[in-house]
């Protein structure tokens, strides 16, 4: 083996774990970024929850019984979706 080939073996070893690793850091960004999506759609599905709650209550107290029940299942379901997201 010549002295050129010597020197060429690390430094081809050393690039194949150099791209190795921003490989594994990608699929990191990758893993972080489904989870950021995830806990965005269960904190909406949550928030859309407390509103429609709100929004129930509204209609209980104004005496419109059938509007707050209809908002009621609505807020139900919001609340499975958040707890889907888990």
């Amino acid at each position: 083996m010549s002295a050129r080939t010597n020197v060429k073996m690390p430094v081809a070893a050393g690039m194949a774990i150099w791209l190795g690793a921003i490989g594994l850091s990608f699929a990191g960004c990758d893993q972080s970024v489904g989870d950021a999506q995830e806990d965005l759609a269960e904190t909406t599905y949550e928030a859309k929850e407390d509103v429609i709650e709100e929004e129930a209550d509204l209609q209980e107290a104004l005496g419109n019984d059938t509007a707050s029940e209809v908002l009621d299942e609505r807020a139900d379901a919001m609340g499975e979706a958040a707890d889907e997201m888990d």
